[in-house]
């Protein structure tokens, strides 16, 4: 009887079955193939989990509905205590929509000793964060490169906000994938310990993201990290001109920290011998980002600022024509580049009406107005949209002060 074969599987009390098949005759025959199994688990809370691995109900239903879509369709038991029906409904609708029928409930939970050595390893490293238990499971035979769940996640990985946990698992033969070392970078701390620690057993200072190109250095300066920077540009063999392919975070460490203001990591960057003449994605160096915000600040002052308010965009005495010309030209090419890189459709209906190659037809007066029309439109668009305030942080525009 099918009751018999989803009690075998669940391995503990059974409340009720669903499943109008199981009392038909023609299921009281021995199966085609053995039957499998899934458990999932409704806390009180609503948390759901498949098989002991955590997950929303979105990818619930898509994995039911992967169960269902085979010949032969496993049980589903679904184990509950003191939970609100509408979790369990839930569930319920998800198993429906899946064309999954064979449905038991369970109220006990299996013993401990039923847990799977990578699921204890996965407590140990993620909930427990204990030390002495993650030792314990490797000196039973875990192996300190297998997978703990969270698809092929080694236990290093989890480990990474605990030095005394990460050095035991190296010491007992843990690789160190880059995906360690970029994750390891990405925190800041002014403690290199867990660095110092991973590099010696093998880490890759020149780890990078292989869809963005993003290296352990452009983590550290994204994160303003100054001793992971010179921590870094001291290690052996360190790639300092790797170029990120990320929308309008494209370039260098050193591009990186230029378009972020990070004047002193720039600094060390230059010092450390950063080459300055490498194109990024849109074909901007290093040493035209320097010339850009040098001519940005000195220009703009002149051409928006007033006089009475240098933080205004308008002015009262009209800058000379080439002036003018110069800066809108800068942030009508400015801003036409980041949009198309970045594919951010808001900023190039923006830019879309204006035109550098109008700048010499325009008079003066319409030449300024142009560059104020352009600058307050940046700075609404800035408001909800992160590239329109880099450039307007870029180009020094703020606010008019309340009158």
């Amino acid at each position: 009887m099918r009751l018999q074969i989803v009690t075998a599987l669940a391995g503990v009390g059974l409340l009720f079955v669903l499943s109008p098949r199981s009392l038909g005759a023609a299921d009281t025959a021995a199966p085609e193939a053995p039957v499998t199994g899934h458990v999932v688990n409704v806390a009180p809370n609503g948390a759901l989990s498949l098989d002991r691995e955590q997950c929303d109900l979105p990818v619930l239903s898509a994995k039911l509905k992967e169960f269902g879509a085979l010949r032969l369709k496993p049980a589903i038991i679904i184990r509950s205590a003191e939970t609100d029906y509408k979790y369990v409904m839930g569930v319920l609708d998800a198993c429906k929509a899946a064309g999954l029928d064979n449905i038991a409930f369970a109220t006990a939970t299996p013993p401990e000793t039923a847990t799977p050595l990578w699921r204890q390893m996965q407590i140990a490293v993620l909930e427990k964060k204990d030390v002495a238990e993650v030792r314990r499971l490797l000196d039973a035979g875990f192996d300190p490169n297998g997978s703990i769940g969270c698809g092929d996640w080694p236990p290093l990985l989890g480990a990474l906000n605990n030095v005394e946990m990460a050095q035991l698992l190296l010491e007992r033969g843990a690789k160190v994938p880059d995906t360690a070392m970029l994750r390891a970078c990405e925190t800041y701390n002014l403690d290199m310990s867990l660095e110092e620690l991973l590099v010696k057993h093998g880490g890759n200072v020149n780890a990078s993201d292989p869809q963005t190109g993003e290296t352990c250095l452009h983590e550290a300066v994204w994160h303003k990290n100054n001793e992971l920077v010179k921590f870094l540009i001291a290690s052996k063999n360190i790639h300092l001109n790797a170029v990120s392919q990320d929308g309008d975070l494209d370039g260098t460490p050193l591009m990186w920290a230029l378009k972020d203001g990070v004047t002193d990591i720039a600094q060390l960057l230059v010092k450390a011998g950063t080459d300055t003449s490498i194109k990024g994605q849109t074909g901007i160096t290093a040493a035209d980002i320097i010339e850009e915000r040098l001519a940005a600040y000195r220009d703009l002052k002149t051409a928006v600022a007033s006089p009475a308010s240098p933080s205004t965009v308008q002015s009262t005495t009209p800058p000379a024509r080439d002036q003018v010309a110069g800066v809108y030209t800068r942030l009508v090419a400015r801003t036409r580049s980041l949009a198309a890189s970045a594919n951010d459709s808001e900023l190039l209906a923006l830019i879309k009406p204006y035109d550098a190659a109008d700048a010499p037809s325009l008079s003066g007066e319409a030449l300024q107005d142009a560059l104020k029309r352009l600058a307050l439109d940046l700075l609404q668009l800035a408001k909800s949209n992160r590239n329109a305030q880099m450039i307007a942080d870029e180009f020094a525009i703020k606010t008019s002060p309340s009158p």
